[in-house]
């Protein structure tokens, strides 16, 4: 029941990441993020959060909407793992 309840938090974790994402709300992000954040583009491109953070301050990244089509959620012990395409 706890990891259930675990993987709920990290999926709506998730889905304010995207909000934010969407809103440039950089402070939102910059506390959603962890600082060893990696991000994978499907271009193959990787960013950690303080380059996505500027990218998205100066307007060079952009998103009018996202939406995943799967994501998985994995929690082990205090670990949470999201993937998603």
């Amino acid at each position: 029941m706890v990891q259930q309840q675990d993987e709920q938090e990290i999926r709506r974790c998730s889905q304010r990441r995207f909000e934010a994402m969407v809103r440039g709300a950089l402070t939102t992000l910059d506390e959603l993020l962890a600082d060893n954040l990696t991000c994978t583009y499907a271009t193959g491109r990787l960013d950690s959060k303080s380059p996505l953070l500027k990218d998205i301050a100066s307007g060079r990244n952009q998103y009018d909407s996202i939406m995943a089509e799967e994501i998985g959620v994995r929690v082990y012990n205090a670990i949470g793992i999201l993937t998603g395409t």
